[in-house]
C-alpha cells in the first residue's frame, strides 16, 4: 500500500525525467549533425571520397532520424494526461487479500499464467526492481468470444 502512495506522489517526477531525456537526446542530435558537417568538410578538402562521404553520412542520418523519433515519442508521452485515479486503500487491501487467497489454491501453471497476464515488464539493478503491469479493477468482467449460434447471418447458404 505504501508503494501505491509513493507512486501517486511521484507522478509529477515523470515529466521532469522526460524533459531531461529530451534535452539529452537533442544534444546527441546536435553532435551527430556536427559529425555530418565534418564529413562534408572532409569531402570538400578531398580527404575522403564521395563513396565514403555517402557511406558515413547515411549512417549518421539514420541515427539522427532514430533520435528524432525518440524525441517525438517522448513529447507525445509528455502531452498525455498523467492523472490516473487510484482506488481507495480499502479496495486495494481487499484486492491484495483476495489475490493472496487465490494464489494459495492455484497450481504452478495457473500461477504462471496469471503472472504473465498481469505483469508487462520487469527491470532492475542491484539496488531496486521495477515491476510494471496491469491490475483488472472491474470484478466479474466477462467477454464472450463465441457467437450465439451458428446461423449468425453473415454467411447464407444458397
Amino acid at each position: 500500500m505504501k508503494e501505491a502512495k509513493k507512486w501517486d506522489n511521484s507522478k509529477q517526477e515523470v515529466t521532469n525525467v522526460s524533459d531531461e531525456s529530451i534535452n539529452q537526446i537533442n544534444k546527441g542530435i546536435k553532435k551527430l549533425q556536427d559529425e555530418e558537417e565534418r564529413y562534408v568538410k572532409a569531402y570538400g578538402a578531398e580527404a575522403i571520397s564521395l563513396e565514403q562521404l555517402k557511406e558515413h553520412t547515411a549512417i549518421v542520418k539514420e541515427k539522427i532520424v532514430s533520435l528524432k523519433q525518440q524525441v517525438a515519442y517522448l513529447e507525445q508521452q509528455k502531452r498525455q494526461p498523467k492523472s490516473i485515479e487510484i482506488p481507495p486503500m480499502e479496495i486495494l487491501r481487499g484486492l491484495c487479500k483476495n489475490a493472496k487467497k487465490m494464489l494459495n489454491y492455484m497450481n504452478f501453471e495457473a500461477k504462471q499464467e496469471t503472472i504473465r497476464e498481469l505483469i508487462e515488464k520487469i527491470t532492475g539493478d542491484q539496488k531496486k526492481m521495477v515491476i510494471e503491469g496491469y491490475l483488472p479493477l472491474k470484478p466479474n468482467y466477462y467477454v464472450e468470444y463465441k457467437t450465439i449460434d451458428r446461423n449468425c447471418g453473415v454467411a447464407e447458404c444458397g
